[in-house]
């Protein structure tokens, strides 16, 4: 339940400075490897990429790496302020632009879209993820394809669940308490962090909300929106889920 004596920060806004210290354990590389799997597998042409909610950047450098020219778009200006630091002693040109995932415009249209770590999942009405598998559709090539990941209700509800890490990354100590609503759906998570600049000592906090949707329901969405083919696979493999899969990922052709 949400303490009403603490100030929340907006999610990605404050936690974008150290975001990439928190999260110097996922195994992006592995991700893009799997991407290219698919890439391959469905035999999708065409070198133009859009990493939607492309937070710090790392992935979308990664697919600039494999040759592909790419686009970024994020919500949050300072989650982009960090992707730019990122890319510019890089030698690859990304272009990057904050933008919501709900409705967004590109001057070209892609041939490749993805939106992953479970970005997808921040949108908690059913409208809006709605709304973003339109604007994707939109934005691809024919033939194109969006590639993302979603948490599944066992993620939000057994590995989430009610909860409370304490965790240190890169010197920095946080707490991370999480609970998850049985009824809407949605997983909540308040994260606490702690800086120190200057010799002063800093207080953070920001609030994560997801919710889980179903496979089923992702698939009828997305067919809604005009995507002619939709696969579904447990994360990082190509065979379905369980009810045990925390992770889903889900391949749209359009």
């Amino acid at each position: 339940m949400i303490n009403a004596e603490i100030s929340y920060s907006q999610a990605f806004s404050e936690f974008a400075e150290v975001y990439d210290r928190f999260m110097h354990y996922i195994d992006y590389p592995g991700w893009v490897r799997y991407i290219l799997e698919i890439i391959e597998l469905f035999e999708i042409r065409g070198r133009r990429l859009l990493d939607i909610a492309c937070g710090t950047g790392t992935c979308a450098l990664l697919f600039a790496r494999e040759g592909f020219e790419v686009t970024g778009i994020d919500i949050s200006q300072q989650m982009l302020e960090q992707a730019r630091k990122k890319i510019q002693n890089s030698g690859y040109r990304i272009s990057l632009f904050q933008q919501d995932m709900r409705e967004f415009k590109i001057d070209k249209r892609v041939d490749i879209a993805t939106c992953l770590y479970d970005s997808l999942n921040y949108l908690l009405q059913t409208e809006d993820l709605q709304r973003t598998f339109v604007s994707v559709h939109r934005a691809l090539e024919e033939n194109g394809a969006f590639i993302f990941d979603m948490n599944t209700e066992y993620a939000l509800k057994v590995v989430w669940g009610t909860n409370v890490w304490h965790r240190k990354e890169g010197g920095i100590a946080s707490v991370w308490k999480s609970e998850f609503d049985l009824k809407t759906g949605i997983g909540t998570l308040y994260l606490t962090w702690r800086t120190e600049e200057n010799g002063m000592r800093k207080k953070h906090h920001e609030l994560h909300q997801e919710r889980a949707y179903s496979a089923q329901e992702i698939r009828r969405l997305l067919e809604k929106a005009g995507f002619r083919r939709v696969e579904i696979y447990a994360h990082l493999t190509f065979q379905p889920p369980v009810e045990v899969t925390p992770r889903i990922m889900v391949v749209a052709v359009k």
